[in-house]
């Protein structure tokens, strides 16, 4: 299983910026990756309940839910992503 090199802990601290969301391609190009493998962890995110994917009329925007937007709360996530890929493998 490959690691993900911190596309998931790039994809929380982006959207902690944009608290108004970003649809898939821009996270991609803020992330640096190709958009399927942004899209890959954004649907791990929302397995791990920590983004929400909200439709506006065409579009699809990535969102990162309330209860992870402080930064005091970001070790629980990490802690708890990381207990997910334990369990994965």
């Amino acid at each position: 299983m490959r690691k993900s090199n911190g596309i998931k802990e790039k994809i929380i601290q982006i959207l902690r910026k944009h608290p108004e969301g970003l649809p898939i391609l821009e996270l991609a190009k803020l992330v640096g990756f190709h958009r399927h493998t942004v899209t890959k962890y954004v649907y791990e995110l929302i397995g791990a309940d920590v983004i929400q994917i909200r439709e506006i009329s065409t579009a699809k925007v990535c969102l990162l839910k309330e209860k992870f937007a402080e930064k005091g709360r970001e070790e629980k996530v990490l802690e708890r992503l990381k207990k997910l890929r334990i369990r994965t493998k």
